[in-house]
């Protein structure tokens, strides 16, 4: 099982600056698949490593100036 994770308002200086913080984003814990969706980055991460990937997003996300939010499951 996995959760997702929509990632916005990431803002990249140059190219080089958007390639690091996808090699970053790339490595997650707990990381199964990235998916960009318009100006949306969506992330799906095992259950199991959620507090872990949550706190590396935090700093990602701080670092880049952009916000997440953990998308409800929908069975």
């Amino acid at each position: 099982m996995t959760i997702t994770i929509a990632i916005k308002h990431i803002v990249f200086k140059c190219k080089t600056d958007e390639q690091i913080f996808y090699e970053r984003l790339a490595k997650t814990t707990g990381l199964t698949k990235i998916t960009l969706h318009g100006e949306v980055i969506y992330i799906f991460v095992a259950c199991e490593y959620q507090h872990s990937a949550i706190e590396e997003l935090t700093a990602l996300c701080d670092m880049w100036h952009g916000t997440y939010a953990v998308m409800p499951n929908i069975v």
